[in-house]
């Protein structure tokens, strides 16, 4: 990595870089990406119109079912919220509740394998909000539960009988950004078997990109300079760019471009770009609009906070080093 206090040297010396990286796009996480803003526009809430959820049963194989229920009593008394279970027989286990719908995402093939299906409880918003539950039937019940916002964008698909996600890892009100204009990453995940039942786990030889062609770089550089320049021109020279004076929409475009590199195994990449895009420097009676530090310490802290981030164990990501060096030096993140 080049030493990034050299200023008068570029960071990034694109001829380095490879001119293609393949013409399989379908193997690279960069594909995978999505930003997902016009979809965090839209209110999930019933209209006149539409009815509740039925209630019954969404998947069933012998005794084994999935079962959309009413939410408890002693919850949201709302006609349309509904709480989802497994039962076996007559026993039933809670799920969870609060949710506008229950989705069922997969089902395995064949009832000797494990886990059975994955379940998706949407509690409706423009934020996604929802948990996802993986349950398997095979010697006893397993469950397994993640939840976090934008969780309307999983995606599961099929290999060899066990599942694969696409699950969202998203970056909220970074640098002003508003809640419709997150910055998301759609990380390939698998699942793991042990003696627990299975977990969501890293998968590094999906997830880890090979290095962007000097024109990709090239172009996202483009990209992150004009709009971090067009930030600095509306801001008081007097004073650091950031944290102080953050931007009115966020830098979505800035965001997006540094996290997609990071969490595909090229945060050295990413420091870099940051570097080289950093507004230059408008002192004036000798204070300098900086800023670049902080701001790379604080996203470094938003992606290193992430409840992803410690499940997955994505500290394991070529260059996660450098991620855990500049969260360390981040603001504490606000409470939610």
């Amino acid at each position: 990595m080049a030493d990034l206090r050299d200023v008068g040297k570029p960071a990034i010396d694109l001829k380095s870089q490879p001119d293609d990286i393949g013409t399989d796009i379908r193997s690279r996480p960069s594909v995978r990406i999505s930003l997902i803003f016009l979809a965090s526009f839209v209110l999930l809430v019933p209209s006149a119109q539409a009815a509740p959820q039925q209630l019954g049963a969404i998947w069933q194989r012998g005794n084994d079912a999935i079962v959309v229920a009413p939410c408890p009593s002693d919850g949201d008394s709302d006609d349309y919220c509904r709480a989802v279970e497994v039962t076996q027989g007559a026993q039933a286990t809670p799920l969870g509740a609060g949710y506008m719908d229950v989705k069922l995402l997969w089902a395995s093939r064949s009832p000797d394998t494990t886990p059975s299906v994955v379940v998706l409880g949407d509690s409706g918003g423009s934020g996604g909000e929802g948990d996802l539950f993986v349950v398997g039937f095979d010697q006893r019940l397993t469950i397994r539960k993640l939840s976090g916002e934008r969780m309307d964008s999983v995606v599961v698909r099929t290999d060899r009988d066990s599942p694969r996600f696409a699950l969202p890892f998203d970056i909220e009100y970074f640098n002003g950004a508003p809640h419709a204009a997150p910055a998301i990453v759609m990380l390939p995940v698998r699942w793991a078997e042990d003696e627990q039942g299975g977990d969501f786990a890293l998968d590094p030889a999906v997830m880890t990109d090979p290095p962007p062609s000097r024109r990709e770089l090239a172009s996202r550089l483009t990209a992150i300079q004009g709009e971090l320049r067009g930030w600095a021109q509306d801001k008081d020279p007097a004073y650091p760019l950031y944290p102080r004076q953050e931007s009115a929409l966020g830098t979505p475009v800035t965001v997006q471009t540094l996290a997609n590199l990071a969490l595909s195994g090229h945060s050295d990449l990413a420091r870099e770009l940051l570097h080289l895009a950093w507004p230059e420097n408008r002192a004036k009676n000798g204070n300098p609009s900086n800023g670049e530090e902080a701001f790379w310490a604080d996203l470094c802290g938003s992606i290193a906070n992430h409840p992803l981030w410690k499940r997955l164990a994505l500290e394991h990501l070529p260059h996660a080093d450098l991620i855990l060096a500049g969260a360390a030096e981040a603001r504490p993140l606000p409470a939610k």
